[in-house]
């Protein structure tokens, strides 16, 4: 988890998520060489339904100082499954936990808060709800990694914006679940869609088009690496355009999603 810093609000989609670091390339040259070898089998290793615990981090029991009720994380629920079970990933609720402390629901601290929540298993998602996150970020993730010890479990898990879920208020750039739906996309093991820029190889996904960084905001058609083949990738959840833009994965991303978790979560 990224290292704590003065939180701000967050009122259009960003993830706190740095690029690779050189030993993550390394990893993921060796994954995507090893995926290429397999297309012809197309690799789509089965994934159980995923147990989510619900971490709420709130100052008090009050809605404005990060309270959150059953119905609205019943919402997040649904965004996660209507955008995850057409590729062949399926999320249950195994527990709400709300715990009261203001430096941790304002984004403080977050190392020792992990180490004391975090709850089953390294195939067991996490997500943690904030008033505020580093930054200015609505959200953060953690990505697959060999299992090392107690503190690969400790602090694997997403962090989102109690603001960036899915309500029934007008739609204020944030509020429709999507930021969870990006962040859970990391925690399975997927980059942004402009990592790397416009240079190979990419996100080391083959179907996206490689897309420069960082991308604006809108939805409109853009190229942003010109002679490279396709458009940016406005509408993939890994992207960085507004939220309200995000509407799928492709099937290369949902492959690397299968094969992440036969590899790295899987009986863990």
């Amino acid at each position: 988890m990224p290292p704590n810093a003065t939180p701000v609000n967050a009122t259009v989609f960003a993830c706190g998520n740095p690029p690779m670091a050189a030993e993550e390339h390394a990893v993921m040259a060796r994954a995507f060489a090893e995926e290429r070898m397999m297309k012809n089998t197309q690799v789509n290793a089965e994934i159980p339904t995923v147990n989510v615990y619900f971490q709420v981090l709130a100052s008090s029991e009050k809605p404005e100082d990060g309270w959150v009720a059953d119905d609205l994380l019943q919402k997040q629920m649904d965004v996660l499954n209507d955008n995850f079970n057409k590729h062949g990933i399926k999320f249950q609720l195994a527990k709400t936990i709300r715990t009261i402390n203001e430096t941790w629901a304002r984004g403080q601290d977050i190392n020792f808060m992990a180490s004391q929540l975090r709850m089953g298993s390294y195939s067991d998602l996490n997500i943690y709800l904030h008033l505020n996150l580093t930054g200015g970020a609505a959200g953060v993730c953690t990505i697959p990694v060999p299992v090392n010890g107690a503190g690969t479990y400790n602090f694997d898990g997403c962090q989102i914006l109690t603001s960036s879920l899915p309500d029934d208020a007008p739609y204020t750039g944030l509020n429709d679940g999507k930021a969870g739906v990006h962040e859970v996309g990391h925690w399975f093991g997927l980059f942004h869609t402009f990592e790397n820029g416009c240079n190979s190889p990419g996100d080391y996904v083959d179907d996206t088009p490689s897309e420069a960084l960082p991308p604006g905001r809108g939805c409109e058609i853009r190229n942003s690496c010109p002679g490279q083949p396709g458009n940016d990738p406005i509408h993939n959840h890994m992207s960085y355009t507004g939220s309200d833009c995000h509407t799928e994965f492709t099937l290369g991303q949902q492959i690397r999603m299968h094969n992440q978790w036969a590899v790295y979560r899987a009986g863990r």
